[in-house]
């Protein structure tokens, strides 16, 4: 008997915490619509470090999903990401439509990186670049063939952005070297790669096989 009052408790406080959360949240459930139907909405809003741009990913919600928008990210869930100017409210996706997935945004500086979160200014030596990337995932042309990674490297202040690289089979690292390149190491089939590439222009300066 005490197991079951036990038991009947947990799920009371767990039916009481659900609803909480679709109750208190108050964020929207969704704001669009991709091509499949399947809901969008917004994830965090995410200020970028030293610049008056902040950023919204635009992240796809599983059919059937309710209440709150954290709860039920469909897999591969960033669609999309708006870049907005602060000061004019003036915003502009980063990819033409939601057909593929944003699986890392990178906002690089002078550590290696590959997450926003290692963006963090912790000191004078790890500064804001004003550059992004994105990596997108492409999927194969078959079930069974692998899926590949392109990645898009910009510029917030002017807008300016270019796909630097696709067909990777992984992006592991984007930063700015200290003479002001952009630097990735990633893959390509089973190869390790090292490329630099000019903030201006986008260009490739360098590739290099990096051997195991």
């Amino acid at each position: 008997m005490k197991l079951r009052g036990s038991i009947a408790l947990l799920l009371a406080f767990a039916l009481v915490a659900c609803e909480y959360e679709r109750r208190e949240n108050g964020q929207p459930d969704q704001v669009g619509h991709d091509r499949t139907g399947a809901a969008l909405t917004f994830g965090t809003v995410g200020q970028v470090r030293g610049t008056r741009f902040f950023t919204i990913p635009i992240v796809r919600i599983e059919h059937g999903a309710s209440g709150s928008f954290t709860k039920s990210y469909a897999g591969n869930d960033e669609r999309n990401r708006l870049i907005v100017d602060g000061t004019t409210g003036a915003s502009r996706k980063v990819l033409p439509s939601t057909d593929l997935a944003i699986v890392n945004w990178i906002e690089p500086n002078t550590v290696a990186s590959d997450t926003p979160a290692h963006s963090a200014d912790d000191g004078s030596n790890n500064r804001a670049s004003g550059f992004y990337a994105a990596v997108v995932e492409r999927p194969g042309r078959t079930e069974k063939d692998p899926h590949t990674y392109d990645l898009l490297l910009g510029r917030f202040e002017d807008a300016q952005q270019t796909w630097v690289a696709r067909g990777l089979s992984g992006v592991e690292s984007v930063w700015i070297t200290q003479d002001g390149k952009l630097a990735v190491v990633g893959a390509v089939g089973e190869r390790g790669i090292y490329r630099l590439y000019d903030p201006k222009s986008f260009q490739q300066l360098l590739e290099t096989s990096l051997s195991l």
